[in-house]
């Protein structure tokens, strides 16, 4: 029976709403472990079925957490063409520093932190900003163009298999009119 009048205080022999939580006896709380009747197996399925929903929540929520951090925001478009602005900028200065394959500029620009650099309300970019994280890096993993690679030393020394004998007789007149025996 409900009540007609809201105003009314609650009789007590009417039932509870529907909303409250109503302990059956007071006396005798409920078991906190309702499954500790349950055969062993039965809880260990259900501890790998509870772990593996957590494991599955986990993964989501990182899942969820990546693809805000790498996929371009889509609600925000000037956000996106800043980003594609800074890296085209990155890719000039990389260019300009001697990293020419495209491979390594996409492994360089996977280090540098691009989501700092400014960019105005014109389009322009801090340049100088991403010129000293290339610095960084270079003085970081010495990858400086500005070092001349070493070059061999060539040897001119005869080094055929016959031990400095001349191979005919024009090669041995020849080496003995310079002085060699």
């Amino acid at each position: 029976m409900t009540d007609p009048n809201p105003q009314d205080p609650p009789n007590p022999q009417d039932p509870p709403p529907d909303d409250v939580d109503v302990d059956p006896d007071p006396d005798n709380p409920p078991d906190p472990d309702p499954n500790k009747d349950q055969d062993p197996e039965l809880k260990k399925a259900i501890k790998r079925r509870d772990s593996a929903l957590a494991a599955k929540k986990k993964a989501e929520e990182d899942l969820a957490a990546l693809r805000a951090k790498y996929e371009p925001d889509k609600a925000d478009p000037v956000k996106a063409a800043n980003r594609r602005l800074v890296t085209a900028s990155a890719r000039t200065v990389l260019t300009a520093a001697g990293v020419i394959e495209k491979e390594d500029q996409k492994a360089i620009l996977s280090y540098l932190d691009l989501d700092s650099v400014s960019v105005t309300d014109d389009g322009d970019v801090d340049e100088d900003a991403i010129q000293e994280r290339v610095e960084d890096l270079k003085r970081i993993f010495g990858r400086g163009r500005t070092q001349t690679p070493r070059t061999p030393r060539v040897d001119t020394r005869d080094k055929g298999g016959d031990n400095g004998k001349p191979a005919d007789a024009a090669s041995k007149r020849r080496r003995e009119m310079l002085g060699y025996r």
